[in-house]
């Protein structure tokens, strides 16, 4: 995918339940990961990172890594959209995954998600005691499952094809937007603002929550949004991080910036390295310093 593509006279909007990602990704749109990829600390920007990810060929993983992914995926499979498991899941009940028996179980099942009898085992019964859970019973009440969203964005007179996928909206009486995380590390609190902050959640969520309120035709700040952490180790927990109207004001900020940044390299067709030049200064409690005091720079 090259990212000039995203370039539309007749961009795609719409919300689409229930798409399987194969088909979301086919469907050509500038999205909040990517865009996510060139954020930098405090208010910088690197647009040749959002071109790169946008761009870039998929990562290799250790079998460790893909282990967690799968282990992650068949829990939003079996808390979203259960009838699925039936025909979108193939699990592995032999030894070593190696050796032709498992390659042909590779091939006969290369579009499903494949996991072990172990991974099986422990992924569900850590799932069977969440969904049980008041607080993630009431989040997946009633809701639509893989809500693809395509928007047209006008980006200082440029139109830009974006699209997103969120795990569950709820369009009826309460307007939800819920976007499940999964973890073995536990869900500590600090931890998991951590990795809302590393992972650029709030961001991500400021996109997601405009662009469904923009084709729903509902007012953005009438939409409540959550990252749901579940915990899938040996003791599974939970914890709901509800975004604030201001966390994600601060993440549309965020990601208006780096949408003006790639329009304008769209326009120029540059993409410039990202140089910036600072001071290397002390911290306030660091100094006996008055606040007031100005700095001294070194300039005579």
């Amino acid at each position: 995918m090259k990212i000039t593509d995203i370039i539309s006279d007749a961009p795609v909007c719409k919300l689409v339940a229930n798409m399987p990602r194969s088909e979301y990704r086919k469907i050509t749109g500038l999205n909040p990961s990517s865009l996510a990829a060139g954020l930098m600390s405090d208010w910088d920007v690197d647009p040749r990172s959002i071109r790169d990810a946008y761009e870039g060929v998929e990562i290799m993983r250790t079998a460790a890594s893909q282990d967690r992914m799968d282990r992650g995926s068949l829990a939003h499979l079996a808390l979203l959209q259960p009838e699925r498991l039936a025909t979108d899941l193939a699990v592995w009940h032999g030894g070593r995954r190696s050796g032709s028996e498992w390659h042909k179980f590779e091939d006969d099942n290369k579009d499903r998600l494949v996991v072990t009898a172990d991974d099986f085992s422990s992924t569900m019964e850590a799932v069977n005691k969440l969904r049980s859970v008041p607080i993630v019973a009431e989040l997946l009440c009633d809701i639509e499952p893989e809500v693809a969203v395509f928007s047209g964005l006008n980006i200082d007179g440029l139109t830009i094809q974006a699209r997103g996928q969120v795990d569950a909206i709820r369009s009826a009486d309460i307007l939800r937007i819920v976007d499940i995380k999964t973890t073995e590390a536990g869900i500590d609190q600090k931890a998991c603002h951590r990795t809302v902050e590393q992972f650029h959640y709030r961001e991500k969520m400021a996109l997601y929550r405009d662009w469904v309120a923009a084709e729903t035709h509902t007012d953005p700040e009438e939409w409540r949004c959550y990252n749901l952490f579940l915990s899938l180790g040996d003791r599974p927990g939970v914890r709901a991080m509800q975004f604030t109207t201001a966390s994600l004001e601060w993440g549309r900020y965020r990601m208006q910036k780096a949408l003006a940044s790639v329009a304008e390299c769209l326009r120029s067709k540059v993409w410039p390295v990202f140089a910036k030049s600072d001071f290397i200064d002390v911290k306030p409690w660091e100094i006996e310093n008055e606040p007031d005091e100005d700095i001294d720079y070194g300039n005579g």
